[in-house]
């Protein structure tokens, strides 16, 4: 961004601290650690995704279900369950804290 300041000299928009500081990115410590947690919860999350897997097989003599009927049941809950929360979460997300709804959604 280019443009004359009220002395008539040009300037470029940047300050002494850089360009990415002026751009709102955070010092590479911060990024990094950031980077580190979203790393570690989504290989949390990917196994927590897979303990299902373990839990079908006790789950169908149970509950005495076919492999179609135990598809159609997960396949049916999680869809309805995930559409059922996106549009009020989405709002929720949209009026509040970000940052706080971030924290809750990790330490839930």
């Amino acid at each position: 961004m280019t443009g004359t300041t009220p002395t008539g000299t040009a300037s470029t928009g940047t300050t002494h601290a850089g360009a990415a500081s002026a751009a709102g990115f955070p010092p590479p410590a911060v990024a990094n650690r950031a980077l580190t947690v979203l790393t570690l919860l989504g290989f949390i999350t990917g196994v927590d995704g897979q303990m299902t897997g373990f839990l079908i097989e006790p789950m169908k003599r149970d509950l005495n279900l076919s492999d179609v009927q135990m598809g159609l049941l997960q396949g049916t809950a999680f869809g309805i369950g995930l559409s059922l929360a996106s549009i009020p979460l989405g709002r929720l997300i949209d009026s509040r804290n970000r940052m706080r709804l971030l924290t809750l959604g990790i330490v839930l």
